[in-house]
C-alpha cells in the first residue's frame, strides 16, 4: 500500500521526486487506441478482457515495430497483449500480472498543473509547526537543538527513461507522488506504459492520458483529462484525474 502521508519520521525520510513536464508530442499519422485495439483481432481482445475481469482502464498503441499492443487494467490484473515470434510464426502473447482481490484503492485529483502546486516534500519543508509544549524525544533519538530544522526528506528517483519521466512530469505534483510512492522502498524493477491523444477544439485543447507503473509488488494507474484554454499557459490547465493503486498478488 502507498506510504501514508503522516508526519512520522518513517514517512519523511524518502519522497518521490517531482519531474519536469515533457509535453505530449502528437503524430497525427499514428492510429488512436480504438484503431489499434481493433487491429488485434477478436480472439486476442476476448482473451485480454477475460483475464482482466471488470475493466478499470485500457489503452492500445503501436510498438517499436509498428504492431498493435494493448493493455487492460481490471479487477483481476494488469493484462497485456504483445506481438511475438513463436515457432516461426507471429502470434500474440497475452500475459497477466495478478492483483490482490479486493485490495485496489482509488483517489481522485483535480485542479492546476504541477508547476503551480507544491509537492508533499515542499509542504513538509515549508510548514510552520504549531506552538505547543516540546514533546519528549523518541527512544535513542538525538535531542534537537533549539531552532534546529527538522530532517529533510530525501528523494529517490525511479529508474525510468527520459521520455517516460517527461510524460509523468506533465501531471500535477500530487499525482506524480501517488504514482511513484509505492515503488520507493522495495520495488525497484519498475515498468512504465502510457497512452495519450489530443483534440483541439474552438476554445480549448483537450488531452486524454493514461499512465501506468508496475513492478513485482505494486501497480499504479492514472487516467486523466487535461483541458487547456486556447492562448493560455500550461500553468492554467485544469485536470480531472482518477488514480488507482493495487498490490500484486503474492503466491
Amino acid at each position: 500500500m502507498p506510504v501514508p502521508r503522516t508526519e512520522s519520521h518513517d514517512s519523511l525520510d524518502i519522497v518521490p521526486p517531482i519531474h519536469e513536464p515533457g509535453g505530449f508530442p502528437v503524430d497525427s499519422s499514428v492510429p488512436d487506441r480504438q484503431q489499434c485495439w481493433d487491429m488485434l483481432g477478436a480472439g486476442v481482445r476476448d482473451r485480454l478482457l477475460a483475464k482482466a475481469g471488470t475493466v478499470v482502464e485500457w489503452w492500445a498503441r503501436l510498438d517499436h515495430d509498428r504492431r498493435p499492443r494493448a493493455t487492460v487494467f481490471g479487477s483481476h490484473g494488469l493484462c497485456q497483449a504483445t506481438s511475438v515470434i513463436r515457432n516461426g510464426k507471429r502470434v500474440y502473447l497475452v500475459e497477466r500480472l495478478q492483483l490482490e482481490p479486493g485490495a485496489m484503492t482509488r483517489q481522485s485529483f483535480g485542479g492546476a498543473s504541477a508547476k503551480s502546486r507544491p509537492s508533499f516534500a515542499d509542504r513538509v519543508l515549508r510548514r510552520t509547526p504549531p506552538e505547543s509544549r516540546p514533546r519528549p524525544p523518541l527512544p535513542g533519538a538525538q535531542p534537537r537543538l533549539p531552532g534546529a530544522q527538522p530532517p529533510r526528506p530525501s528523494t529517490h528517483p525511479l529508474d525510468l527513461d527520459d521520455d517516460t519521466l517527461g510524460i509523468l512530469g506533465n501531471f500535477p505534483a500530487d499525482v506524480q507522488e501517488f504514482l511513484q510512492r509505492p515503488f520507493l522502498r522495495d520495488d525497484r524493477r519498475v515498468v512504465a506504459d502510457w497512452y495519450y491523444y489530443e483534440t483541439v477544439e474552438f476554445a480549448h485543447q483537450r488531452v486524454f492520458v493514461v499512465f501506468c507503473l508496475s513492478a513485482d509488488r505494486h501497480v499504479t494507474v492514472a487516467s486523466a483529462t487535461r483541458i487547456l484554454p486556447r492562448g493560455r499557459s500550461l500553468q492554467r490547465a485544469q485536470w480531472e484525474i482518477e488514480c488507482c493503486h493495487a498490490p500484486v498478488r503474492r503466491t
